[in-house]
C-alpha cells in the first residue's frame, strides 16, 4: 500500500544491465537534479512478485 504521493517528476531512465538483472522490480535509475542517484521500480513486476508470494503462501 502507498501511505501518500511525495511529488512527480520527469525522468530520463538509465538501464544499469548487468549490475541489476538479477533484481526483480527494478527498471534502472536516474540522476536527480541535485545530483543523487534513485532507483527506478517497476510498479507492475513488484505487483506481480506480490501475487506470486501471496499465492505460493496460500498454497503452502
Amino acid at each position: 500500500m502507498v501511505d501518500g504521493l511525495v511529488g512527480e517528476e520527469e525522468v530520463v531512465i538509465k538501464s544499469l544491465g548487468r549490475y541489476l538483472t538479477d533484481t526483480p522490480a527494478i527498471a534502472g535509475a536516474t540522476i536527480r537534479g541535485d545530483g543523487r542517484v534513485t532507483l527506478i521500480v517497476d510498479v507492475n513486476q513488484v505487483l506481480d512478485l506480490a501475487a506470486k508470494d501471496r499465492n505460493g503462501r496460500q498454497a503452502a
